[in-house]
């Protein structure tokens, strides 16, 4: 149970060092998965574990592997709640595995990916979250794995919003795009609304731009979006994002609703940022 038992016990016994790297190889991992699949075993006992793994591997006494496939034994034979605990500690070493070689992280991103896969998209969001920011810190930025080489898109994710204007947003169909009142207040019309939601398609499926058409219908609706912002102050301190404004909402599109939206600096800051 700890690296002075674990030095004691290979000074008393026979073979090659790397016989002896080979036998606590196994032996680590089979006592872990002995000790994982009894009933009520505390978490903190699984995280010794991986702990004497890993400084058994510091010390020269396994192999640089062999922690890391420990670690994802846990995983594999842990519910999710138990995993989310214990995903705890991945966090907290998340900065020292960063700097590990290639294949010790693979199987830090196979780990995780496998949990990804374990959780619901519906309930588990929050622990997903903490699993992406974790590959963030020990991936760089142009890692394959995290590239989108084919350049595939969701083509699923379709905004639908009115294609006709209601009864009382008719009558505004004719006017300006936007119209100023004496209190600065604006009122945007049904022919912004549908030039504002339709940049989603080109946000859904880039690929389109490649069309000359296309491309000068985009840019002709970026442009009239830029200028109709531009009416608008933003309203926060000094441009800093609070970190509970921070979040990425799929927003209601119902035309009654824009004027409310495009009033709020998060709203123009979201579009701007797609």
């Amino acid at each position: 149970r700890t690296l002075l038992g674990v030095t004691q016990m290979l000074e008393g016994s026979t073979g090659t060092d790397q016989e002896k790297k080979t036998c606590l190889d196994v032996a680590l991992r089979k006592a872990l998965l002995k000790k994982v699949v009894q009933e009520n075993s505390a978490i903190q006992e699984s995280i010794e574990y991986i702990e004497l793994s890993f400084s058994a591997a510091q010390a020269g006494y396994c192999s640089t592997s062999t922690p890391y496939f420990v670690l994802a034994d846990v995983f594999d034979c842990s519910t999710l709640d138990r995993c989310q605990e214990i995903f705890s500690y991945v966090e907290e070493k998340s900065s020292s595995f960063s700097s590990e070689v290639p294949g010790n992280r693979n199987v830090i991103l196979r780990l995780c990916n496998d949990l990804i896969r374990r959780c619901s998209k519906s309930i588990n969001t929050l622990f997903c979250g903490r699993i992406q920011i974790v590959l963030a810190k020990i991936f760089p930025i142009s890692e394959r794995s995290g590239l989108n080489l084919q350049s595939q898109f969701n083509l699923d994710n379709i905004t639908e919003y009115s294609s006709v204007p209601t009864a009382a947003e008719g009558a505004e169909t004719d006017k300006d795009v936007v119209a100023m009142d004496a209190t600065e207040s604006q009122e945007v019309s049904f022919v912004f609304y549908r030039t504002l939601w339709s940049m989603q398609d080109y946000f859904r499926n880039p690929n389109q731009i490649s069309n000359d058409t296309h491309w000068k219908k985009m840019e002709d609706t970026v442009n009239e979006i830029s200028r109709i912002f531009e009416n608008y102050k933003h309203e926060g301190s000094g441009g800093q994002v609070a970190s509970d404004e921070a979040y990425f909402a799929k927003f209601l599109t119902s035309e009654r609703l824009l004027t409310l939206q495009i009033s709020d600096a998060n709203f123009r800051r979201h579009i701007l940022v797609q």
